[in-house]
């Protein structure tokens, strides 16, 4: 695993980020209006706008 941070602007760029890729499963069942102020409440924990993530990296050989 390897560390694959993603930095990304504040507003409009974090919370479609956050809205489609982390946090669409959990959306999907709240209204709209609440699915928004989720995403902005979460957004506003990431002041710098980076999210910590990792990458898998994974090689394989032909048997």
């Amino acid at each position: 695993m390897v560390p694959d941070p993603v930095a990304l602007q504040r507003g409009e760029q974090l919370e479609a980020f956050l809205a489609t890729v982390i946090m669409g499963a959990i959306l999907r069942d709240l209204p709209q209006d609440d699915a928004l102020a989720l995403v902005r409440r979460v957004a506003a924990q990431l002041p710098d706008g980076v999210i910590d993530s990792v990458r898998m990296q994974v090689s394989a050989t032909r048997a």
